[in-house]
């Protein structure tokens, strides 16, 4: 299933950001696809992106991950 995640400040917004993506995803994308896509919020709210940085980090130089 297709996902779309909210993350960072974003999530500040709460749930009612994550109801207009989904409004605008289906009012432009195919609609199967939208139907089947879910848009959540991340809970890792303003450490996602350090998270993600650090993952690749240890990933791709130190091979840990």
């Amino acid at each position: 299933m297709p996902q779309v995640i909210l993350a960072g400040p974003l999530t500040d917004l709460g749930p009612e950001l994550a109801e207009e993506v989904q409004a605008a995803m289906a009012a432009r994308v195919l609609p199967s696809l939208a139907a089947q896509t879910n848009v959540t919020s991340s809970p890792l709210g303003d450490d996602a992106v350090l998270l993600g940085v650090t993952a690749l980090v240890l990933a791709q130089e130190l091979g840990i991950v």
